[in-house]
């Protein structure tokens, strides 16, 4: 019979799996291709006895049919049922062989059809012989075939057939757990205890103990972990060997299971006890390792650290406690929790001695100097936050640990105090990392190279402490010799002295390219002590016998400058000619000096006068140096700087031209050098501040295309540019150069985006003709435009409105409003000239489509569409009327008021062509009465702001003709319209037109006079991005006094479309202005409010007249008729 069908859970399955891999796993992986070959060769045997397999099955059958009726028959059936379920068996091998796993497809028809036959030849027993005694064998062999190919209901039957009917066979046991097992499959883990705990009721059984493992994993997966528990006690307890080892090592994760409930009796401190209670052994130090591993796989670091606290305590001496501590440190640095990795080290050193196992040491130690590593480096990358050096002491802690474990002869303890004072060095704690340092050049064991090394590296780390205390001189001044020793001189300490006698000691070995820059410092610093005189020698000494090294002539220097301070010229010469010698210096800038020593003392003199603020002297000192001394060969960078300094001292002295004289000097003969550079930014601003845009954008864009190594700490510098180089294109007129800006990499870079697409839409808004493609390009970028942009970009859209529809234009307005308040007031104020025009055309345009959009029919739903569009219509007009300008807002107004009469009379219309009656007064008065009422306001609005007249006009004519009383009652004697507000304050402004001349003479007294002439000049060009910069530089400079600046804005609103803001203005300087000037401007005024029909505002122009003591003025156009008096006449006064 065949043996092989004892089927086992997969559970089962998974723990001898577990159970193999723990054992053999080694094995295994060292042979594969010896195992590989054995496998190979028993499939070949496989596939002889499958041949004769195969014969004796077709023997079988031959006898079968011969004896059919016999008593032969019974034994002959089943001799063939279970001859053709080895066949199968035979099969399942090879067809799982190593070749079939190459050919990655394993093809199981024959597998299948052996069974099959089985199947049939079993049933054909079972039904022909009933009553044989080894029935209940068959059924088993029945059921197995069923389960074999997958019939697991038919399976299921004969088992349970089986155990119905046949309850006290052999067979039994195995049929229920069989049963079991199709109910752990199936997850019906309740279903399969219930004929598990039948076996359980067999203890003498063979598969009682398998029964048992069963019910535990059942409880398990019912979330029972007690009774799984109990169950794996039982089953260690009706166990041996491997299953009862198996069964023990379930327990952690079982035991996992409970302390995941939150069940207090399985609290991870009390695990080690209960482990104990059920082995002591070697499978005890398997489960508590096993127990750790699951507590670190699950993440559960509090309950690993109370696992292992419990285990260090109550059994310090078990081998697997030191591995458990290692697994707890390891888990800690996977986690990275280096502030933990302290204690765990230290714990592992304590428990060093428990540990026989080489191996194990190795592996700790190895773990330790691993941690270590990766401390280090966080170190090394976090060395200037807060909190390192808690790290450096639990990396303090990680070395000595390992120190502890290894024993003070270990040769790597050497590389430990290297490192250590590596990280401290690096985290700055000076005096540590100098310690270990001096560890390693005192122990006789540490190699030659690491001693010289850490010795050179103890100078370093005691100089940064130098430094760290302050004690390292800064700022050294020369002092004369007579000076030492100086009773304001800072003695070294005795910290400071040991440190100097190290480099001493260093120097004398001839170690100089390692310790000449130390030997240097320790010379400053005696020199600051006020031991000047021997100072001097040291460095002196040194700088001739190390004449190639890079502290030679920085050292010469000082001890020149000692010289030149002692006034003492004759040694002064005497070791000038000795520098001179040193054919190691020559062409430098130390040998220069030697050369040219007066002009250096020149140039000294020039720069402590400078300093002194005596700007006027060192404009005398500079023009005399640069008399004297060339600006080529070895003086150039002097007369650089003499350069800079002049033109500094001239902009000191505000005189502008010679500060550009001298910068312009310099950047013509050192246009690639950090002088020249900073002459270029410097000039620029002077440039700017003249309002040569052009000229000063230059500047700035020369300076911008520079290397970097000429500009240092540009940062912030480059990043403010960018926006002005574009802000003076944009200002200068000059679309071409704007667009080439714009292409430049450099200045629009992803820093500057929002920037250069604000810029983008100024250009274009500079232009004249867009055509449709660059209107639609404009209304998308409307919408996708950073949100500070959309407002430019959507007023760029509506100078094309004819291009757009409907809709679209109504998007247009709604971004431009949506987003207005985040646009900068110089752009609100540029875009003033555009929008003034735009939005009343686009309003009129829209007014006039709305018959196309929502025709007018006398039917509720067009009505109601009619009324969703004049909806929007006048959503959008409220948001626009935010604006702050009266022309737009009453033009606005006035296309709402159309649009509602339209309304009214197109009703009217429609109801007379079909010869309908309407209720007027329901139907068409409310359209009516709206539209009177808005064209109302409408007038009011631009009256009493006295807009444009030709805006004017276009609301006038319909108000008076819808109202004719008003009209009769508003009637006057006009008089004629006043020349244009901007040229009216423009001449009170500059009466003289001096800004004619200082244009001509390109020179401005001062930068207000600066600003009035090219406003003049902007203002006459229609070049309102000039106007709108010159208004805002103006007033955030404060270079106008308040009335200039007032008529600057008078003139600049009237001139780009917005006169009644310019009347506003004019209104709010009048008083501020003198006699003359108040009354020109009063009846100025009064002549734009009594021709805009205001009876409110001529009332108040009249009493200011009358205050202002106007007399009887007249109207400079006409010159016949009084203004006053018929202003008077008219408003009833």
């Amino acid at each position: 019979m065949l043996k092989s069908y004892i089927r086992f859970s997969r559970y089962t399955l998974v723990a001898l799996y577990v159970f193999v891999c723990l054992f053999v796993g080694q094995w295994v992986s060292a042979a594969p291709k010896k195992l590989e070959v054995s496998e190979t060769r028993e499939r070949t045997v496989d596939s002889a006895a499958l041949s004769s397999q195969v014969e004796s099955i077709r023997r079988l059958r031959q006898l079968v049919q011969k004896n059919r009726g016999k008593a032969e028959e019974p034994l002959l059936l089943e001799r063939l049922g279970e001859a053709e379920q080895d066949a199968a068996a035979i099969e399942f091998r090879i067809i799982h062989g190593p070749q079939a796993r190459k050919q990655g497809s394993v093809d199981l028809t024959s597998y299948r059809t052996y069974l099959r036959s089985s199947i049939s030849t079993l049933r054909d027993l079972i039904s022909r012989f009933p009553s044989s005694k080894e029935i209940a064998r068959y059924h088993l062999m029945l059921a197995k075939a069923y389960e074999n190919i997958g019939k697991r209901t038919k399976s299921e039957k004969e088992y349970q057939l089986l155990v119905t009917h046949y309850p006290r066979s052999p067979e039994v046991s195995a049929a229920l757990l069989s049963i079991a097992d199709m109910a752990i499959a199936a997850r019906d883990y309740a279903r399969a205890i219930r004929y598990l705990v039948e076996i359980e009721k067999r203890d003498d059984d063979p598969r009682y103990p398998f029964a048992l493992h069963r019910l535990a994993w059942a409880w398990y997966n019912l979330k029972q972990p007690g009774k799984a528990l109990a169950y794996l006690e039982k089953t260690a307890d009706a166990s041996r060997d491997a299953l009862r080892e198996l069964a023990l090592l379930d327990v952690p994760l079982f035991y996992l299971e409970g302390r995941e409930q939150k069940l207090p009796q399985y609290a991870s401190d009390l695990a080690p006890s209960y482990f104990r209670s059920l082995d002591q052994g070697p499978v005890l130090g398997k489960m508590l390792i096993h127990y750790s591993k699951l507590l670190r796989a699950h993440s559960h670091a509090v309950d690993l650290i109370a696992f292992k606290n419990a285990l260090v305590e109550s059994a310090p001496e078990r081998p697997e406690t030191f591995e458990v501590v290692t697994i707890v440190f390891e888990y800690q640095l996977n986690q990275r929790r280096f502030e933990q990795l302290a204690a765990s080290a230290n714990e592992i050193a304590a428990l060093q001695k428990q540990v026989k196992n080489r191996e194990a040491l190795e592996r700790a130690q190895k773990l330790l100097l691993d941690s270590a590593a990766e401390v280090q480096k966080l170190i090394s990358k976090n060395r200037n936050v807060d909190g390192v050096e808690k790290l450096n002491q639990s990396l303090a802690d990680i070395y000595g640990a390992f120190t502890r474990l290894v024993g003070e002869s270990d040769p790597r303890l050497a590389k430990v105090h290297y490192n250590l004072a590596e990280s401290l060095f690096s985290t700055r704690q000076w005096d540590l990392a100098t310690s270990h340092y001096l560890w390693l050049v005192k122990n006789s064991g540490s190699d030659a190279s690491i001693k010289d090394e850490a010795a050179q590296k103890a100078i370093a780390s005691r100089y940064e402490g130098l430094r760290a205390r302050g004690l390292l001189p800064k700022d050294l001044k020369a002092r004369a010799l007579s000076s030492s020793p100086s009773g304001t001189s800072a003695k070294m300490d005795d910290y400071a002295t040991e440190w100097v006698d190290w480099v001493d000691a260093r120097q004398k070995q001839d170690i100089t390219a390692k310790n000449e820059a130390f030997y240097f410092e320790a010379s400053r610093m005696i020199y600051a002590s006020g031991e000047v005189s021997r100072a001097v020698d040291k460095l002196s000494d040194f700088a001739l016998k190390n004449r190639s090294s890079k502290y030679s002539q920085p050292s010469a220097a000082l001890v020149l400058d000692t010289y030149v301070a002692s006034s003492d010229w004759r040694e002064l010469q005497k070791l000038i000619s000795k520098y001179l010698e040193v054919s190691e210096w020559r062409g430098s800038p130390l040998h220069q000096r030697l050369t040219r020593l007066d002009s250096e003392v020149a140039y000294k003199k020039l720069e402590a006068t400078y300093a002194a603020g005596d700007y006027s002297e060192a404009l005398v000192l500079s023009e005399n140096y640069l008399k004297s001394n060339p600006e080529t060969g070895n003086n150039k960078v002097n007369s650089n700087g003499v350069l800079i300094l002049a033109g500094n001292a001239a902009l000191a002295l505000k005189d502008q031209a010679k500060a550009r004289k001298f910068l312009s000097r310099l950047i013509a003969v050192s246009p690639h050098t950090e002088a020249g550079a900073a002459a270029l930014l410097t000039r620029g601003g002077i440039q700017e501040a003249a309002f040569e845009f052009e000229n000063a954008a230059k500047d700035y864009q020369e300076w911008f295309m520079l290397p970097d190594r000429l500009k240092p700490a540009a940062g912030k510098t480059k990043s403010a540019l960018r926006g002005r180089i574009l802000t003076l294109w944009w200002v200068s007129n000059n679309p071409g150069r704007l667009q080439q800006a714009l292409q430049n990499p450099q200045i629009c870079t992803s820093e500057a985006a929002i920037t250069c697409d604000r810029f983008r839409a100024l250009g274009l808004l500079l232009g004249s003709d867009r055509g449709k493609e660059g209107t639609l390009r404009a209304f998308y970028r409307s919408r996708k435009a950073p949100m500070e942009n959309r407002p430019i970009w959507a007023a760029l859209a509506l100078e094309g409105a004819r291009t757009l529809v409907f809709r679209d234009r109504n998007v247009a307005l709604h971004h431009l409003m949506a987003n207005w308040k985040s646009v900068d007031p110089l752009f609100q104020t540029y875009l003033v000239s555009s929008l003034s025009r735009s939005i009343p055309e686009t309003f009129r345009l829209n007014r006039r489509a709305i018959p196309d959009v929502a025709p007018l029919m006398l039917s509720e739903s067009y009505m109601g569409y009619r009324m969703e569009i004049l909806r929007e219509f006048e959503n959008i007009a409220a948001k626009v009327s935010l604006l702050p300008w009266a022309r737009v807002r009453a033009a606005v107004l006035n296309e709402v008021a159309s649009a509602y009469l339209d309304v009214s009379s197109g009703l009217k219309h429609r109801a007379a062509k079909k010869n309908i009656q309407l209720d007027t007064v329901k139907l068409v008065m409310p359209f009516e009465d709206k539209g009177q009422k808005l064209r109302t306001n409408a007038f009011k609005i631009a009256s009493d702001a006295a807009v444009e007249e030709e805006q004017f006009d276009t609301i006038l004519a319909p108000f008076m003709q819808s109202n004719p009383g008003q009209a009769k009652e508003l009637k006057h004697d006009r008089v004629r319209r006043p020349r244009a507000l901007d040229q009216f304050a423009l001449e009170i402004l500059d009466p003289e037109n001096n800004w004619r001349r200082a244009l001509q003479a390109q020179v401005c007294s001062t930068p207000g006079r600066c600003a009035i002439a090219k406003f003049g000049a902007a203002i006459r060009a229609g070049d309102w991005a000039q106007v709108a910069y010159l208004v805002h530089e103006s007033h955030d400079k404060r270079l106008l006094g308040e009335a200039q600046l007032g008529l600057v804005r008078c003139a600049a609103f009237s001139a780009m479309g917005a006169q009644a803001e310019g009347l506003k203005e004019l209104a709010a300087v009048s008083n501020q202005l003198n006699g003359e000037f108040r009354k020109k401007s009063s009846v100025y005024l009064l002549v734009h409010y009594f021709r805009s029909l205001s009876k409110q505002m001529t009332r108040e122009m009249l009493e200011r007249l009358r205050r202002s003591g106007g007399g009887s003025p007249t109207n400079e156009s006409e010159g016949t008729i009084d203004v006053a008096s018929a202003a008077e006449k008219w408003i009833g006064g």
